[in-house]
């Protein structure tokens, strides 16, 4: 009596469970066929809209307007772009990964649009634009 009682629960999950399957099913294609529905009424909307194109006469003539100037300026010159550069570089051999801070202060308060960082000298190595990590932190840490 005991494996009758057993059966009957696994049949029993068994039904809800395809039960529920199919509600899923049922909730989904109803879903997709009520936005499909939903975008051929607003394309058939349109679609019945008749626009004319009517010509209109508008009276009068337009005054005539001169043409702004801009303000003048002075003309300043630029001031050359004088940065410094402050780094803390861990000295001697390390068996771990190790972080270097590198600040950049900018004298003049010229700005930059883009800072790249390289891990060598040569030309054709591989740079890192950095620019947003400067400006948010005013330093820029890298492990190596």
């Amino acid at each position: 009596m005991h494996t009758k009682n057993h059966e009957r629960s696994r049949r029993l999950l068994r039904g809800i469970a395809l039960m529920l399957a199919l509600a899923v099913m049922f909730a989904t294609m109803s879903g997709m066929a009520m936005a499909n529905s939903a975008d051929t009424n607003s394309e058939s909307e349109t679609s019945e809209a008749v626009y004319k194109i009517v010509d209109v006469e508008i009276p009068g003539t337009p005054a005539e307007t001169e043409e702004p100037t801009p303000p003048e300026t002075p003309e300043t010159p630029l001031s050359k772009a004088e940065y410094e550069l402050d780094a803390y570089i861990p000295s001697g051999w390390h068996n771990t990964p190790v972080m270097l801070t590198v600040r950049i202060a900018d004298k003049n308060d010229a700005g930059w649009m883009k800072v790249e960082v390289a891990l060598s000298d040569r030309t054709d190595d591989e740079r890192f634009d950095v620019t947003e990590e400067l400006n948010e932190y005013g330093y820029l840490k890298y492990t190596m």
